[in-house]
């Protein structure tokens, strides 16, 4: 049985891309790509020392939501990893997520990449 929450996490994509975004300029140190369906957000990583009862928060600087379908640069499909730029403006960022946490997933559809950076300029 499909719960409403599923169906809703199914259409936010679709809604996302037809309200329109914000428009980055992607670099992977290779080449460039310009993408005007981006959004944005922020998040909290909880980080336990090992073997260490306490926890804290660290904050990105900020997510940013990138079509898959968007992130190709000279036709090859792109995967954020650490170090690549995305530029908004006259701000960067730069791909980085605390320790060993992967700094970009996709949504369960496989339709947006989910990314997180630390502004670098």
């Amino acid at each position: 049985m499909t719960t409403r929450f599923a169906v809703a996490a199914a259409r936010l994509p679709g809604r996302m891309v037809a309200r329109g975004g914000e428009t980055v300029v992607y670099n992977n140190g290779t080449g460039t790509v310009t993408i005007t369906d981006a959004w944005f957000g922020n998040m909290a990583f909880r980080l336990t020392e090992s073997g260490d009862a306490n926890s804290r928060l660290e904050w990105v600087d900020k997510e940013i939501f990138i079509p898959v379908a968007s992130l190709v640069i000279g036709g090859i499909a792109v995967e954020p990893v650490r170090g690549h730029r995305i530029t908004c403006g006259t701000e960067v960022f730069q791909v980085s997520a605390p320790r060993d946490e992967k700094p970009a997933r996709m949504d369960p559809q496989k339709k947006f990449w989910r990314i997180h950076t630390k502004q670098v300029a």
